[in-house]
Order: structure tokens, then sequence, then C-alpha cells
């Protein structure tokens, strides 16, 4: 069996076990509204994740973009 890497923590989080990219952008929000709604979200990504997807939203805005002048346009009888 090979020795474990000493990058790789041993801890109860799945996120922190995973090795990490040098670039790797992390953050974490704990929301609490009132006693019974309490939301936890956390989000890793990388500069080309981010890259990536800007050019998915934008690709779909485009989409829909023509599909609305597509809609609007006179029609031709």
């Amino acid at each position: 069996m090979p020795p474990m890497d000493d990058r790789t923590a041993q801890t109860s989080d799945p996120v922190a076990d995973t090795s990490t990219h040098p670039e790797e952008i992390r953050a974490r929000v704990d929301l609490r509204i009132g006693n019974s709604v309490s939301l936890q979200a956390r989000l890793r990504t990388t500069p080309a994740g981010l890259v990536s997807a800007g050019l998915m939203v934008s690709t779909v805005v485009l989409a829909a973009a023509a599909l609305v002048w597509a809609a609007r346009r006179p029609r031709i009888k």
C-alpha cells in the first residue's frame, strides 16, 4: 500500500478531504432564518470554472434574446 499523501487531511469534512487546486476559490455560507430554518452552502471552483460558467450563462441569454426577437417579429403572409 502506498504511503498517505501529506496534502490530504483526515477530517470529517468531505470537501477538505480532497487535494486542492493551486488557484482554487472556496466560499461557505451559513444562513439561519428564525429558529426552524437553517441553510448551508459550500462552493469550490477555479478561475477556469468561473469563465466556463460565464460563457454558458451568456450563451443562454443570447439564445433567449434570439427567441424573443423571433417571436416579436411581424409574420409574413
